[in-house]
C-alpha cells in the first residue's frame, strides 16, 4: 500500500494557522456567521493527514499551489511611502522611510543605501551597516532635505540587499523654492494686478461674441522695497542670483499672526482663514525677520484653522506673522536706487505663476435677466463719462467729409472708482472682478446721476411720469442706455423701470410711459436720484486694486465700464 502525505486546502487566513478564527470557519462549515458565539472559537486543527494507499500502486501528481492575497502582499520588502513627493520645499525638512522585510520566514541582510541625483540630501540609517532584518521586522530611514540645491528635486534613494532580488528604490521628487522675506514700504500702498483675457469680436451692428480664454486671472503685484543693512545684502543677493527662478511671495495683505504660540511637530495652525487667500498645496509664511521664517504647505483649509502636509519644524512664539504665500517670478529686472551704501529702494513687480482662484460673485439684484451693479462709485474725485459712436467719415479732400454712423448706436463708457474698507468688503469686490472677469459678462450699470428729474406726484397706479424737460423724447427716446431707470427713494427703497414712450408736454415738461406702476405713491420729495442704466462690461481685461493697508483696512479700485448698446433688452 502506498502512503501519500498531504495538506488539505487552506482557509481563507492564506494557509497559516490563526488562533483567532472559529472551528466552524476552519472547517468552513457554516453556522449563521459573523458573529461567532465564545464557546464557538478555537484553535484550527491540525491540517496534515495520512491517507493509506495501496503500496504496490504509486501515483505521480503534478500541481500548481494555490494563490492568495498573502502571495501578493508578503515575500518581498516593502517601502512607506513608496514614493516621496516633496511639494515646494523652502526651508529644511525631514521625513521618515519605514523599510520593511515582509518575509514571514526569511532573514534579509542589507549591505548599504545608495542615493543618486541626492545633492542637498543627507540619508540617516537606523544602525551600521551591514544591516539585518529578521522576517516580518521594519526598520525606519531618516531623510533631511535642505533648501540649498538644484532647483528641481529628483533624486532616486536604493537599498541594497545581499540578494539583489530584494533591492528596492525610492523615488524622490519636489522642487527647491527661494523665499522672497523683504517686507515692502507700505507708505505708497501696493498694486495689485488682475489680467483676464477674452476674445471679444464686434459686428458692425454692434453685438459682440465674447469669449473667456483663462480659467483665472494673471496676479500680478508691485510694490516699493525699502531695504536696510543685512535686508539689502539679502535683497540684492535674491535678485542677482535667483532673478530667472520662481519665489514664493507672501501675499502681503492678507496679513495675520498667531493667537498662541505653534509647538514643533505640530500639523495645525489655528486661524481665522475665512476671506484670506489661504490654498490647498500653497504655503504659508511663519515669519520672525528676513532670514528667521518658516514655509509650511497647506493640506486643508477649515473656518478657523489650517491643516498642514507636514508638520512645522520650528516653534513659533505667539504674535509671530503670518502670510499666506504664491509662488510667483520677477515680470521684468527691477531698477535699484543705492540710496547709501546701507540702504536700497527696490521697486518690484511679481507675477503668480499658479492658479489664483476666487469664489467668483455676481451681484444679487437681477432686472431683465440681468444681474444690476448696486455698489456706488467713490465721488472722491471727479467721475467722468464719454459716448463713442462708429463713425466712418469719407474725404476726398475736395468736398466736405461725408460720415456714417454705421449702428447708429453710442457705446458709453463711464468710469467707476470703487473704495473697499474691512475684509469682508474686500472679498464681496473681488468675487465681483472675478465674476466680471474682464469684459466675459454684462451687467447693467447706472450712471448714478440725476438724470431725470420727477416733477409730480406719481400715483401708485399711474404708469405715467411727468419729468422736468431735458430732450428724452426728442433725442434720446429708444436708444441703448436710455430706456432703463433706476429710481432710489430717500428711504433707500430703489425700483427699477422700463421706459416704453416718451412725450413732449410743452417746453417745460415730457412725460416718460413706464412698463409697471410703482405700487406707492412718490412725490418729488421722495425722490433721492433717478438715473439712466446701460447694459455694460468692463471696459478691459485688467483690473488693479490699490491696497493702502492690509484687507482688514481701505482698497482702491478705478474701474471703468463700457457699454453693449446691441445687447439691451
Amino acid at each position: 500500500m502506498a502512503v501519500i502525505n498531504a495538506m488539505s486546502a487552506g482557509n481563507p487566513d492564506g494557509g497559516y494557522a490563526n488562533a483567532h478564527v472559529s472551528v466552524a470557519l476552519s472547517s468552513m462549515d457554516f453556522i449563521g456567521w459573523p458573529p461567532a458565539t465564545p464557546a464557538d472559537v478555537g484553535t484550527a486543527p491540525n491540517a496534515a493527514m495520512t491517507h493509506m494507499i495501496a503500496a504496490s500502486h504509486p501515483i505521480a501528481l503534478n500541481a500548481i499551489g494555490g494563490q492568495s492575497y498573502m502571495d501578493d502582499y508578503y515575500y518581498r520588502v516593502h517601502l512607506r511611502p513608496d514614493r516621496l513627493d516633496l511639494g515646494q520645499l523652502s526651508t529644511p525638512q525631514q521625513r521618515s522611510i519605514e523599510v520593511w522585510n515582509a518575509w514571514p520566514a526569511k532573514t534579509l541582510t542589507l549591505e548599504n543605501a545608495q542615493a543618486a541625483n541626492a545633492e542637498g540630501m543627507t540619508v540617516t540609517a537606523p544602525a551600521g551597516y551591514p544591516l539585518t532584518f529578521a522576517p516580518l521586522q521594519s526598520r525606519i530611514w531618516q531623510i533631511s532635505v535642505a533648501p540649498s540645491g538644484p532647483n528641481v528635486i529628483d533624486a532616486t534613494l536604493t537599498w541594497l540587499f545581499a540578494d539583489p532580488s530584494q533591492d528596492v528604490n525610492l523615488e524622490i521628487t519636489g522642487n527647491r523654492l527661494t523665499t522672497w522675506t523683504i517686507l515692502p514700504d507700505w507708505s505708497n500702498g501696493i498694486t495689485e494686478t488682475l489680467l483676464w483675457l477674452n476674445d471679444v469680436d464686434e459686428a458692425v451692428a454692434g453685438d459682440q461674441a465674447r469669449i473667456p480664454l483663462r480659467a483665472a486671472p494673471r496676479r500680478q503685484w508691485e510694490a516699493s522695497y525699502v531695504a536696510y543693512d543685512g535686508d539689502r545684502q539679502l535683497a540684492e543677493s535674491l535678485l542677482y542670483g535667483m532673478a530667472s527662478h520662481n519665489y514664493v511671495v507672501p501675499v502681503w495683505w492678507d496679513f495675520d499672526q498667531l493667537a498662541a504660540p505653534l509647538a514643533a511637530g505640530a500639523t495645525t495652525i489655528p486661524l481665522a482663514t475665512a476671506n484670506r487667500d489661504y490654498a490647498v498645496g500653497a504655503q504659508v509664511l511663519l515669519y520672525s525677520n528676513a532670514t528667521t521664517y518658516e514655509l509650511v504647505e497647506v493640506a486643508a483649509v477649515a473656518a478657523n484653522a489650517l491643516t498642514l502636509a507636514h508638520a512645522a519644524v520650528n516653534t513659533w512664539p505667539a504674535g509671530t506673522l503670518v502670510w499666506p504665500c504664491r509662488q510667483a517670478a520677477l515680470t521684468d529686472t527691477p531698477q535699484i536706487a543705492r540710496q547709501s551704501d546701507w540702504l536700497a529702494g527696490i521697486p518690484i513687480r511679481f507675477e503668480a505663476r499658479e492658479p489664483c482662484d476666487w469664489t467668483a460673485i455676481a451681484p444679487t439684484t437681477m432686472y431683465q435677466g440681468y444681474p444690476v451693479l448696486e455698489i456706488r462709485p467713490d465721488e472722491s474725485n471727479d467721475l467722468t463719462a464719454s459716448y463713442a459712436r462708429k463713425l466712418e467719415t469719407l474725404d476726398n479732400q475736395i468736398a466736405f467729409p461725408v460720415i456714417d454712423d454705421i449702428s447708429g448706436l453710442a457705446w458709453s463708457v463711464q468710469s467707476h472708482p470703487v473704495f473697499t474698507f474691512s475684509r469682508s468688503d474686500n472679498a464681496t469686490f473681488r468675487g465681483l472682478l472675478y465674476w466680471l472677469a474682464g469684459r466675459a459678462n454684462a451687467l447693467w450699470v447706472p450712471s448714478w446721476q440725476n438724470d431725470v428729474t420727477l416733477v409730480t406726484l406719481a400715483a401708485s397706479s399711474a404708469t405715467t411720469l411727468s419729468v422736468r424737460w431735458c430732450g428724452i423724447a426728442r433725442y434720446l427716446y429708444g436708444l441703448p442706455g436710455r430706456k432703463h431707470l433706476r429710481v432710489e427713494l430717500r428711504d433707500g427703497s430703489v425700483l427699477y423701470r422700463a421706459v416704453t414712450a416718451a412725450q413732449e408736454v410743452g417746453q417745460q415738461s415730457e412725460n416718460l410711459a413706464i412698463d409697471a406702476a410703482f405700487g406707492r405713491d412718490v412725490a418729488p420729495a421722495d425722490v433721492r436720484v433717478i438715473s439712466w442704466m446701460a447694459l455694460c462690461t468692463l471696459a478691459g481685461d485688467s483690473v488693479e486694486i490699490q491696497h493702502e493697508t492690509d484687507d482688514d483696512g481701505t482698497s482702491t479700485c478705478a474701474l471703468s465700464f463700457a457699454g453693449v448698446p446691441a445687447e439691451e433688452p
